[in-house]
């Protein structure tokens, strides 16, 4: 058994009060990379931005490892981008950088394709 506490930025003033936004998880074998920036584990901590799509960036270790995309409220869903090998983490930290978020508008799917 492996527990791994993860932890991210604040995206609201609102937000701060639950500060430092952390979290233990457990997982039967260390996970992978993979895992870690865009797994079910991920879905369910990661806060829904109303209307938004929210960029993360995935620190393990001082090192920017993946960016993730995390969805608005009524879809959850969440894409990533490894910035390295898929590997076996054995780490006891995966924090989330907040970077940016890019607004949901009526009709449309996502307001634009850059982040």
């Amino acid at each position: 058994m492996m527990n791994i506490f993860f932890e991210r930025d604040s995206v609201c003033a609102g937000d701060d009060v639950s500060a430092p936004n952390r979290k233990n998880f457990e997982f039967a074998t260390p996970p992978l990379l993979s895992e870690l920036s865009s797994g079910k584990h991920v879905l369910a901590y990661l806060p829904s931005v109303s209307g938004a799509r929210t960029k993360w960036s995935v620190i393990i270790d001082a090192s920017v490892v993946a960016n993730v995309w995390h969805s608005y409220a009524d879809t959850r869903e969440i894409e990533a981008e490894l910035l390295e090998h898929d590997r076996t983490i054995h780490a006891g930290r995966v924090f989330f950088q907040y970077y940016s978020q890019q607004r949901r508008f009526a009709g449309s799917k996502i307001a634009s394709n850059s982040f």
